[in-house]
C-alpha cells in the first residue's frame, strides 16, 4: 500500500528535485552536447518508451479499456508535449509542457494517486517516472535552454486548455469515462474534495487552473518589470 510522504515517496521527491537541477545543469554546458541531442533525446525517448510499455503492460493484464486508458488527462497531454519540446525546442510545445507539467506534476507528485500501488511495485516506479520526468524536461527547456514563457503564452495556454477540457469532455460523455476528472472526482483524496459535488467544482477548478498558471508566469513578468525599470534612462 501506498504510504503518502512516507520514505519511498520523499526520496522519489528528492530524486526528482535531483535530476531536474542536473538535467537543468547539463542544458547550460553546450560545449559537451552542441546539439543538446544526446541530452535532451533520451529523455524524450524514455517518457515515450514509459508510456507505451505501460499501456502494454495494462493489455497484458487485462486492465486497459477506452474509458481509462487513453492518454487524455492533463499529465498525459503535459507528457506529450514535453517529448515534442525536447525533440523540437519549439515554443508552442515548450509553453503547454511548463504550465501543465508544473501545474499539474506537481501536485500528481504530491499526491500520488496510487492506492494500493506502493513500493516497490511496477507501477509506482511507472508513475514516478513519467511524473517526475516532466518537471525535469521542463527544468531542462526553462533553466537549461532558456526558454521561457511570456503574457502572450499564458493567454495562449489559458484558451488551448478551455479547448482542451472541452474535448476531453466531449470524450467523458461518449464513452462514459472520467477523463481529467470532469464527470467526478478521484477515488484517492486530492485538492478536488475541496471544492464541492459534481458539476460545480467544476467552475472553482477553471478559476483555479488559469489561477495557477497565472502564477507560474508570474516570476518571469517581476523579473521583467524590474528589468525594465532599472535598465530606463534616469
Amino acid at each position: 500500500m501506498f504510504q503518502l510522504f512516507g520514505l519511498p515517496h520523499i526520496g522519489v521527491l528528492l530524486a526528482t528535485v535531483a535530476a531536474a537541477a542536473l538535467y537543468a545543469a547539463l542544458g547550460r554546458r553546450p560545449s559537451i552536447d552542441p546539439q543538446q541531442r544526446w541530452t535532451a533525446w533520451p529523455l524524450a525517448f524514455a517518457l515515450i518508451l514509459n508510456e507505451l510499455i505501460w499501456n502494454v503492460y495494462r493489455g497484458y493484464v487485462g486492465t486497459w479499456s477506452l474509458s481509462t486508458s487513453l492518454p487524455l488527462h492533463l499529465c498525459d497531454a503535459a507528457i506529450v508535449m514535453s517529448v515534442v519540446a525536447l525533440l523540437t525546442q519549439k515554443r508552442v510545445p515548450f509553453e503547454l509542457a511548463y504550465f501543465w507539467g508544473l501545474g499539474g506534476s506537481v501536485q500528481a507528485l504530491l499526491t500520488p494517486g496510487l492506492e494500493e500501488c506502493g513500493f516497490p511495485t511496477y507501477e509506482f516506479f511507472r508513475y514516478f517516472f513519467s511524473h517526475s520526468g516532466i518537471l525535469v524536461a521542463v527544468a531542462y527547456l526553462a533553466w537549461g535552454r532558456g526558454m521561457r514563457p511570456t503574457a502572450r503564452s499564458l493567454f495562449r495556454a489559458i484558451a488551448i486548455t478551455a479547448a482542451y477540457m472541452a474535448c476531453v469532455g466531449a470524450v467523458d460523455y461518449w464513452l462514459d469515462a472520467n477523463y481529467m476528472f470532469l464527470c467526478h472526482t478521484p477515488s484517492t483524496a486530492s485538492l478536488l474534495d475541496w471544492l464541492g459535488p459534481w458539476p460545480w467544482y467544476l467552475v472553482p477548478l477553471v478559476c483555479i487552473g488559469a489561477g495557477l498558471m497565472t502564477a507560474l508566469y508570474l516570476p518571469y513578468y517581476v523579473v521583467d518589470r524590474y528589468r525594465k525599470r532599472t535598465a530606463a534612462p534616469r
